[in-house]
């Protein structure tokens, strides 16, 4: 999933219908850095971004991705590389107690 963010520009809404008509000159906006949202009975359904923006959100999801995979992998440390309290900044958050009884 791709989101824009608050540096990109603001976004034209176009109804579907009329972007059918006018294509050409959609894409030349979205070529020229405008990216255009298409709506259906006023719903957005979909984006067109230029390929300069698709290449750089596309890239920028690739990194999280990697990035998100790597951190998967090293956390939680194994228990002989358990990091001490000062080093854990989650150590001590969550309470080891069984919690109170409660009749259902």
């Amino acid at each position: 999933m791709l989101f824009l963010t608050q540096e990109d520009p603001i976004v034209t809404q176009v109804p579907l219908f009329d972007a059918k008509n006018r294509l050409s000159a959609l894409v030349h906006d979205a070529e020229s850095g405008a990216p255009v949202e298409l709506t259906r009975h006023g719903k957005p359904v979909a984006v067109v971004v230029g390929r300069d923006s698709w290449d750089r959100l596309h890239e920028e999801q690739r990194v999280f991705g990697r990035l998100f995979d790597r951190f998967l992998q090293e956390w939680p440390p194994s228990g002989e590389e358990q990091q001490s309290a000062e080093d854990n900044p989650f150590a001590g958050i969550r309470s080891r107690e069984t919690g109170r009884d409660v009749d259902l």
